[in-house]
């Protein structure tokens, strides 16, 4: 079983102190950062929650989508997630919050999705024209939101989807 704690679009978490690993971090705005940034952000403090998990001694690895445990056996699952809560906790990760959803953040994802599934399409996947930006932002403030991925996550393998991630990056 791979137990997971994904870093999805839009929930990027504070920066790891960069001499301590047990130190809390202030929370970034994210309301101020581009959505390069906050993915950026979310890349180090993946890399972050990753070495506080291992000094756990745990065996974690981690990729464009998150970090996680391979083949975690079910006694340990419970003391695992205490250990990602202290992480959180201990890198400042728990304490950021995702970016307002405003008209200019949405319409902005909006652009990454259309980039998306325009590269998803060059290799060779059928994925539908995205709706109108006003039932994309609907979507998302609904707690529905359209991805490029989502018409193709049952039909590749694991392998061809890591491919994929690296070409097409995926909010």
């Amino acid at each position: 079983m791979r137990l997971q704690r994904a870093i999805a679009f839009g929930f990027a978490f504070a920066l790891l102190p960069a001499l301590s690993g047990c130190s809390s971090a202030p929370p970034a705005d994210t309301d101020d950062m581009s959505l390069r940034e906050i993915q950026q952000l979310e890349t180090d403090v993946r890399g972050s929650l990753v070495d506080c998990l291992l000094g756990k001694g745990w065996d974690v690895t981690a990729d464009e989508q998150g970090y996680g445990v391979d083949n975690l056996p079910s006694a340990q699952v419970e003391q695992y997630q205490a250990d990602n809560e202290e992480c959180m906790r201990e890198t400042g990760a728990d304490q950021i919050e995702p970016p307002t959803l405003t008209d200019e953040r949405l319409a902005e994802f909006y652009s990454h999705e259309e980039e998306t599934a325009d590269c998803l399409r060059a290799r060779g996947h059928e994925i539908p024209q995205l709706p109108s930006l006003q039932t994309f932002a609907d979507g998302y403030r609904q707690g529905n939101p359209w991805s490029a991925y989502a018409f193709i996550e049952t039909s590749v393998s694991e392998d061809e989807w890591n491919v994929l991630i690296q070409a097409c990056p995926q909010l």
